[in-house]
């Protein structure tokens, strides 16, 4: 039911099963759990909107839910970093508040944060690395935070209390990104 675990031994899928109702397109982890996102609208047992959290041994889901919703949205991308979970794809709202197609969320809560890359609706976003304070974001966009960045964009989070609430782009290349790989140091490459 388009997401499984794999016992390490012998590669046979193991009896966890959250049964999502449509493809996960990405998955995270924490000790809270499995993160799964997709264009699902129900996953472990509950409805959820194309994200959740996934009990690592229950395969239920958990209270968290930010509701991500628009368009024809799904989550292509997902990424843990500190108490935030970046949440990328193709949408247009996060708990009912407009937060196109790129959104920061609480690692516990689930609430959205003020995290806000602008960045335009129908345009999504495929990728995502962090390095430090710097997130690094890959897909098929053309401006990001109100500057033309064509596909691949460098955030420069400043970091206030427990939220990003500023984020700048720079320039990087324009090229069709799927994967964004940082190095040790900070450098960041794509695939």
């Amino acid at each position: 039911n388009n997401i499984a675990a794999l016992d390490l031994g012998t590669g046979e899928a193991t009896a966890w099963d959250p049964g999502a109702d449509g493809p996960v397109r990405a998955l995270a982890t924490s000790s809270a759990g499995i993160y799964a996102g997709g264009a699902f609208a129900n996953i472990g047992g509950l409805p959820r909107n194309r994200v959740a959290l996934i009990g690592r041994n229950s395969a239920q889901a958990l209270a968290w839910n930010p509701n991500v919703s628009g368009g024809t949205p799904a989550v292509e991308t997902i990424l843990a970093a500190d108490d935030q979970i970046y949440i990328g794809g193709l949408f247009q709202t996060v708990g009912g508040t407009a937060r196109p197609n790129l959104a920061a969320v609480n690692l516990s809560s689930g609430q959205l944060t003020t995290f806000n890359a602008a960045i335009p609706n129908g345009q999504a976003v495929a990728a995502l690395a962090r390095s430090g304070d710097t997130l690094y974001v890959g897909g098929l966009f053309g401006s990001i935070g109100g500057q033309a960045r064509l596909r691949i964009a460098r955030l420069r989070t400043r970091r206030h209390g427990a939220d990003f609430d500023e984020a700048e782009a720079e320039r990087c290349q324009a090229v069709d990104i799927c994967t964004v790989l940082v190095k040790p140091g900070g450098q960041a490459d794509r695939i």
